[in-house]
């Protein structure tokens, strides 16, 4: 593995209205990669979900009910990060292009971005 040459880590709290939320990150360096390392949810929704970050063009995380995960995922980015609203999602297990409209919750996600 690489020398990390520098890291970060961001906490983004907040409430997913209609399935979607996003938030604005500064960083002072531009990320080689991005880790999820926790996130929690606070839904009522008995059904797996699935959360979807548009700027790592991947699901990131499942969501199931009031379940915290610790999924300690690895994302390449070499991309700049810093001033962009990142956009997150939630999308039904069965169909991951369909975005659910209808899910809220309050939620706190930590990601930590390293550059090698």
């Amino acid at each position: 593995m690489s020398e990390i040459k520098d890291r970060h880590t961001v906490t983004l709290t907040g409430t997913i209205n209609n399935g979607k939320t996003e938030h604005q990150i500064i960083l002072p360096f531009i990320p080689d990669e991005m880790i999820v390392k926790h996130v929690i949810s606070d839904s009522n929704d008995n059904s797996i979900k699935l959360l979807y970050c548009e700027q790592a063009q991947a699901i990131i995380a499942m969501l199931w009910s009031e379940l915290s995960v610790t999924p300690n995922t690895h994302f390449k980015l070499g991309k700049t990060v810093s001033g962009n609203n990142w956009k997150f999602d939630v999308r039904n297990l069965n169909n991951n292009n369909e975005v659910d409209t209808a899910y809220t919750c309050n939620y706190a996600i930590q990601i930590e971005f390293v550059k090698y």
